[in-house]
């Protein structure tokens, strides 16, 4: 029986872990990047969509996500840079 009291006794050693972590995420919760997902989303739509309507679907689509993804790079280097 106090084996497992002190099991029980010694959980709140374990949490001090989790208050490290919670530090570390404050620590990235600072920082405001950008995301650049947006762009890359964006382009594979419109691409495909500009594909569609000229007859050529799969290279509007790779063209837009292509694009994209350099917006997305572009805007990875602005807050590289900022940051």
């Amino acid at each position: 029986m106090k084996s497992r009291k002190r099991r029980i006794d010694q959980a709140p050693a374990q949490e001090a872990g989790a208050a490290r972590a919670a530090l570390a995420w404050r620590i990235m919760a600072r920082r405001n990047a950008v995301s650049g997902g947006f762009f890359i989303t964006m382009g594979a739509i419109v691409g495909a969509v500009t594909g569609l309507l000229l007859n050529a679907l799969m290279q509007g689509l790779v063209g837009g996500t292509a694009l994209g993804i350099a917006a997305a790079v572009g805007v990875w280097l602005v807050d590289r840079r900022r940051g």
